[in-house]
């Protein structure tokens, strides 16, 4: 005789504590619904795929991997979402247009012209407003600078922002108090991008043809490790962590390469350890239009960028090895390292997501889809995560 066991009767195959009631998305046993509801409970060690909507695109994920920030392609309405739950948070369903997430934060920078002297030069008010999610509580940073910001991200523990504008230096803003540190790492020569890596301690700038490394303690001040020689081109990006530091540069010299991949270590004798020729055709043709393609892990391990538009290729710094993930069906637009580089998030212009879990040395490759949430979620605090004080 066979003994049918219908959902509700078996205990959560996940949990083992509340009665199964829902097939799991990922192993297909039964669990209980909180478990059904949060993809992340089962162990199953295989990458996820989800669908955001028709004209959701995935623009920026926290740090933790748990939240990201959703922009309609038309409307450019932005919205939180919920990584873990598949599914969009209720109180934040208007993010303000600009916003970056990480932790439980959200950040934006306004920059607006304002006359600066009785010549009426123009100059801009720089406003950037870093909030908790999970309170009111914000903080303002207000300068004038004669120059708009050139772009501006939240560091690897949150505990400061890093600003740079195009009138040679770069602002570290501490995210707690508030306060502003101004630094000129290469003088005489703008500054086109910057990373800054508080949980290692690195401020990593570049310009035309060189980039700075520089130490940067508690209270953000700066000293200078060291300047490396780069490939002459425009820096197009720049990421740090704690082993290596990289940078994209736009070739304007050589026909048929659109730029160059380089990274050193971070200490001494700061020993190149990749160079990659980004080519105009063929297999190595770069999404020079999706900035936010290009990720650096925060041990600086992987870089990874997206590539051939559906295509993302991950390089291990250490080993030098190399791997090609396939299945975007739309330009890659976000490549994302998070949970401390235990996960590979990327997302396309079609509204679609892939989750991929580090195993050892690399990245899963197999993926299973999982479904949308049908109703918005609370939001759920993380005990780890501060508020802005």
């Amino acid at each position: 005789m066979v003994v049918t066991k219908h959902p509700g009767v078996v205990p959560c195959a996940h949990c083992k504590q509340q009665p199964g009631s829902e097939d799991c998305q990922v192993c297909t046993k039964v669990v209980c619904q909180d478990c059904g509801a949060r993809w992340q409970s089962c162990d199953q060690v295989v990458a996820r795929e989800l669908r955001l909507g028709m004209g959701q695109r995935l623009i920026d994920v926290d740090k933790d991997g748990h939240y990201g920030v959703v922009q309609h392609m038309l409307s450019r309405k932005r919205r939180l979402f919920d990584l873990r739950r598949t599914a969009y948070v209720a109180l934040y369903e208007a993010l303000p247009h600009g916003s970056i997430v990480s932790g439980q934060r959200f950040a934006r920078i306004e920059p607006e012209p304002v006359s600066t002297s009785a010549h009426q030069d123009t100059g801009f008010t720089t406003t950037l407003t870093i909030a908790s999610l999970m309170s009111v509580s914000r903080v303002h940073i207000v300068e004038v600078n004669q120059a708009p910001p050139q772009g501006f991200s939240l560091a690897t523990k949150d505990s400061a922002a890093c600003v740079t504008l195009a009138d040679q230096t770069v602002r570290l803003v501490s995210v707690k108090h508030g306060q502003t540190t101004r630094h000129v790492p290469l003088p005489g020569k703008v500054i086109q991008a910057s990373a800054l890596d508080d949980a290692a301690g690195l401020l990593f700038t570049a310009t035309f043809g060189y980039a700075q490394l520089d130490h940067i303690d508690d209270t953000l001040a700066s000293d200078k490790i060291g300047r490396l020689r780069i490939w002459d081109g425009d820096a197009y990006w720049v990421g740090v962590g704690k082993q290596a530091a990289a940078t994209i540069t736009r070739s304007s010299i050589n026909v048929g390469t659109l730029g160059h991949i380089e990274a050193w270590q971070t200490e001494p004798p700061f020993e190149r350890i990749a160079h990659i020729k980004l080519r105009a055709s063929g297999d190595s043709a770069f999404r020079w239009t999706e900035p936010d393609s290009v990720a650096l892990s925060d041990d600086g391990r992987f870089l990874a960028y997206a590539l051939n538009r559906y295509q993302v290729m991950v390089n291990d710094l250490v080993s030098g090895d190399t791997t090609l993930f396939s299945g975007h069906t739309d330009p890659v637009n976000l490549v994302r390292f998070a949970a401390n580089d235990t996960l590979l998030i990327t997302a396309d212009r079609d509204n679609r997501v892939f989750i991929r879990p580090r195993v050892g040395d690399t990245f899963v490759d197999r993926s299973v889809a999982v479904r949308l949430a049908e109703d918005p979620v609370d939001l759920a605090p993380l005990a780890s995560d501060d508020d802005v004080s």
